[in-house]
This record gives C-alpha cells, sequence and structure tokens, in this order.
C-alpha cells in the first residue's frame, strides 16, 4: 500500500511538474514577445529573415493548396513536383496549425506554431530530466533553462530546425533505452520524427547519438568490446528501421534540394565560415549571447558555470565518468575550432549565414 501511495504521489508530482512549466513556458514567450514589442503585443511583425523571405510562402501553399498540388503544382515555373520541397520545408506536424487561421492571419498562426513548439521542447527536455532526477523542481528549471537557451531565443523563428532542437532529449532518452534493454520505441519515434522534420539538423542529431553512445557505454560498462558489439547491432537495428519508415519522405527532400544548391558544395568553397577563435569563449561563458559573429553560444548562463563546478568536485561522482565526460566536452569544443570538423558536423556542405548550427547538441549537453 504504500509503494502504491509513492508511486501515485510521484505521478502527481510529475503531472504538476508539467502543467507548472507550461504554463511558465508560455509566460516566457509571452514575455520574450512583448519586451520586444512583436506582434501580438506590438507593431513589430514575427515575420523577418528567412521566415519572411521563404518559410511563410510555403506555410501558406501548405495551407492553401489541393493534397494534389502538394505532389506536384503548374504554379511553380512551368509545373513541376512540389513534395519534395514540401517535405523540407513545411512537413512539421505543428504547421498544420496554419489550418486553423486564414491565410490573411498568418501570424497569428505562427504565434501559436511558435508557443506550441517551446512548450514541446520543455516538456521534452522535461521528461528526459524526470527519468534521472526525482526533483521536479529542479527539472522545471532546467528544462526552462533549455528552452530559452540564448542559440534557440536567436532561432525560434526558423520553423524548419525547431523540431529536432526540441527532439534531442527523446532522441537520447530513447538511445538510453536501447543500450539499457528496453524498448526501441521511443527512440524510432523520435528518430523519424526529427528526420521527416529537417534530414539536415537530425544528421546532426544523429553524430551527437554516436558520440553519446560511445561516452555513456564507457561511462556505465567500461571497455567491454563484444559488449559494445552488441548494443552498437541493436541501436543499428532500431536506426535502420527509423531510417527505412521516414525514407518516403526523406528521400524526394534530400535529392531535390542536392540537385538545387546544395548540389556543387564543396569544402573549397567554404571561404566565409571562419573558425572559432577560443579567445572569445570567456566573454560567451558570462554573456551567453553572441558577443561576436562567430562565438557559439557554449552555455546560457552563469548557472550552467556553477553545475560544471560541481560536477567536477563532486566526490560522489566516479573518477571514469569526470574522464570520459573532460575528453568529451574537449571533443565539443575542438569541433568549433577546425573548419574540418565544422565541415563535417554541417553534412559537408558550407552553411549560408551563421554557421555552428550544431550548437544545440551543446546545449543539451552542458544542460544534462
Amino acid at each position: 500500500m504504500k509503494s502504491m501511495k509513492n508511486k501515485t504521489n510521484d505521478r502527481f508530482t510529475s503531472i504538476k511538474g508539467v502543467v507548472i512549466l507550461g504554463i511558465l513556458t508560455v509566460l516566457g514567450m509571452c514575455y520574450c514577445f512583448l519586451k520586444s514589442e512583436i506582434f501580438p503585443f506590438g507593431t513589430n511583425s514575427n515575420l523577418f529573415s528567412d521566415l519572411a523571405t521563404q518559410y511563410v510562402n510555403f506555410l501558406v501553399f501548405f495551407r492553401e493548396s489541393t493534397w494534389a498540388e502538394k505532389v506536384f503544382s503548374l504554379t511553380k515555373g512551368f509545373g513541376g513536383q512540389t513534395f519534395g520541397l514540401l517535405s523540407y520545408y513545411a512537413f512539421s506536424p505543428f504547421n498544420f496549425i496554419v489550418y486553423l487561421f486564414s491565410a490573411e492571419n498568418i501570424e497569428t498562426a505562427l504565434f501559436v506554431i511558435f508557443l506550441a513548439r517551446a512548450v514541446f521542447m520543455a516538456e521534452n527536455m522535461y521528461c528526459y530530466l524526470s527519468r534521472h532526477y526525482k526533483n521536479s523542481l529542479f527539472n522545471v528549471a532546467v528544462a526552462l533553462m533549455y528552452t530559452f537557451y540564448p542559440f534557440f531565443t536567436r532561432y525560434y523563428f526558423n520553423i524548419l530546425w525547431t523540431d529536432c532542437f526540441a527532439l534531442l532529449p527523446l532522441v537520447i532518452l530513447g538511445t538510453e533505452r536501447i543500450m539499457d534493454g528496453k524498448s526501441g520505441k521511443l527512440f524510432v519515434f523520435a528518430y523519424v520524427y526529427s528526420l521527416i522534420s529537417n534530414y539536415y539538423i537530425a544528421y546532426m542529431s544523429s553524430l551527437f547519438v554516436l558520440l553519446w553512445f560511445v561516452y555513456r557505454f564507457i561511462v556505465n560498462y567500461g571497455f567491454d568490446i563484444l559488449l559494445a558489439l552488441k548494443k552498437a547491432v541493436r541501436m543499428a537495428y532500431y536506426t535502420g528501421i527509423s531510417i527505412m519508415l521516414s525514407a518516403p519522405v526523406l528521400l524526394p527532400s534530400y535529392i531535390l534540394l542536392t540537385q538545387g544548391k546544395f548540389g556543387d558544395d564543396t569544402i573549397s568553397s567554404w571561404r566565409i565560415v571562419k573558425p572559432y577563435n577560443i579567445l572569445t569563449l570567456p566573454v560567451s561563458f558570462f554573456e551567453g549571447g553572441m558577443t561576436f559573429e562567430y562565438t557559439p553560444h557554449f552555455v546560457g548562463s552563469i548557472v550552467c558555470i556553477f553545475l560544471l563546478v560541481s560536477f567536477v568536485w563532486n566526490r560522489n561522482i566516479r573518477v571514469r565518468e569526470k574522464i570520459a565526460t573532460s575528453v568529451f566536452f574537449s571533443i565539443i569544443t575542438i569541433s568549433f575550432m577546425f573548419r574540418i570538423l565544422g565541415y563535417i558536423w554541417h553534412g559537408f556542405s558550407a552553411p549560408q549565414g551563421f554557421h555552428n548550427r550544431q550548437t544545440f547538441v551543446y546545449a543539451f549537453f552542458m544542460l544534462i
């Protein structure tokens, strides 16, 4: 009876944490829009940057077109297939919210999409943390730190990437479940969702999963090669299933885009991107923002530094875990500093505009 009562209390506490987190996330987003005087709390439009010049056009077409036109449309030049474009730009489940609003009210639809995605990101992080820590207040706080991390608040308008940012905690939790011999359903769901949502950012998540698999295995099991192979085969099995399930949407999108602006891209053409200057890191630690044009968001605030120092000096943490974490952190740091590593992280293509787009995996790593 006592055990049942404890489980009921834990479940109630968890549900309460989910509700509180959702409310705080919505309030936080509204505050950001209010402070910046962005619609619907001001005269500034939420249609700016790529959202205004690219994404909103696909969203309106996605809403206004028939199901047949989502595959082939005469409005595309002299006519052409549109499925690949829509699968890359508009196939997030959150984009179906536009059907609740008229095309004239697209800004309102976008505001609702921004809120929904922010809540989705916060709750996924909370879900991951709840599997590792029992303190709901702590989990809510860290989930909010992840959701309002400077990198994410700067790029909330990028409706192509946000789902993958939000799904990373579930992808990693699913990876851990597979490694622990449990069901791979969560991983398949989160990974398929990521691939369909945006294969470009999902590719970065995949690299992180590979690194995380090695890191967590060493921390938990040491250097048992046979056991590592056994778990790697199981991981590869679920990864293969995920790729096959996402292929009907993934392939048309990938093929179409590789024929376009990414087709002739090579590392020799990557002139605009500079390697990260490690000397700007101390400023980035305290600023938590893009103090310099090429400074990645290593941490969101001074809180992360406190947590990092606490981890290093915590006597309850094994030496092997501290060493493995230090190596992992070093790999992350070095990948900012060398052009070839950045090129690999970006899918062997040169990003236009802001690079270091893999920063979202480091935000997750620093906080957990």
